[in-house]
């Protein structure tokens, strides 16, 4: 069944009824439970005929698959978009990333996730759908965690990055689980600990640790000496960024935006937008053809 959100040809009506309806499981999720995502309910919260949700949707089942694979794309986006961030160094995108586990751990994404994923326990077409997410998520994962291994110098005989990837997803989860169930004991300490290994890292490989913008230290505020020290670290933890963007241009020249696609194991519209930061330090020619075609800008 195509995805409600992105379907084309149908009316702008149709559009906002089934946005309004994967909207209202969402806000269900969040409030009561799975238990209480049914026909009726998710009808009246969106303001809509109960008979609509299935007219639309064929099943509860595929809406609650298709507000899955709706709300893990704009996650998916979230983490690209701060994993890819040239101004920030890996172990600043880490601290911004984990923070969020600890600090928020019963907000709207990591108990709607939860509520979904125990669903698809008994639920076959949506479990065959969070493999998929566990998939995508993992390639996230594994792209940017294989870069920082690079350019921290770790072998990755001794730091193997599926064992990396693996604890960090489990890391993740394990705090959802024990924050969704008001168990907190030790999970600041863990993130500290993490934190600081990284930052020691970060240290070695560029010379500075560097605190993001507005963050603080834990025994005192950024002062001058740091800050010059961040800024003579930048460049230098720009080279990874520059490896990438130098095997995104040669890929566009060999095989176009699939290239791009295949070469990062990234989505269509991250391959766009590799594309145009090559394009833009003038890895790619501003002139090109075949640039030009893609409608880059």
């Amino acid at each position: 069944m195509a995805r409600a959100w992105e379907q084309r040809g149908v009316s702008e009506a149709r559009q906002q009824a089934t946005a309004a309806m994967m909207d209202a499981a969402e806000d269900l999720l969040y409030e009561v439970g799975y238990a209480g995502v049914t026909t009726r309910a998710v009808a009246e919260k969106a303001g809509v005929n109960r008979g609509l949700v299935h007219y639309y949707f064929g099943s509860m089942e595929e809406l609650l698959t298709q507000t899955l694979e709706r709300f893990v794309d704009q996650l998916a986006e979230a983490l690209e978009a701060l994993y890819e961030d040239p101004n920030l160094s890996f172990a600043e995108k880490w601290r911004l990333g984990s923070q969020f586990w600890v600090q928020e751990p019963t907000s709207r994404f990591p108990k709607i996730l939860l509520e979904l994923l125990a669903v698809g326990w008994n639920m076959p077409a949506l479990k065959i759908r969070l493999t998929e997410v566990h998939a995508r998520f993992r390639t996230i994962f594994e792209r940017n965690f294989g870069q920082a291994l690079r350019d921290y110098g770790l072998d990755e005989r001794q730091f193997p990055l599926r064992v990396i990837v693996a604890a960090v997803t489990s890391y993740q989860l394990g705090l959802i689980v024990e924050g969704l169930s008001g168990v907190d004991v030790g999970h600041s300490d863990l993130v500290d600990w993490i934190q600081g290994w990284i930052d020691s890292l970060e240290t070695q490989a560029f010379g500075a640790k560097v605190e993001p913008p507005g963050i603080s230290q834990a025994h005192g505020s950024r002062d001058s000496e740091l800050v010059e020290q961040a800024a003579e670290a930048r460049p230098r933890r720009r080279r990874g960024v520059d490896d990438e963007l130098h095997r995104v241009a040669a890929a566009y020249k060999s095989a176009g935006t699939r290239g791009v696609k295949e070469a990062l194991h990234v989505s269509e519209s991250q391959a766009y937008r590799w594309v145009r930061k090559a394009r833009d330090v003038g890895l790619l020619p501003e002139n090109d053809r075949f640039l030009n075609s893609e409608h880059l800008d």
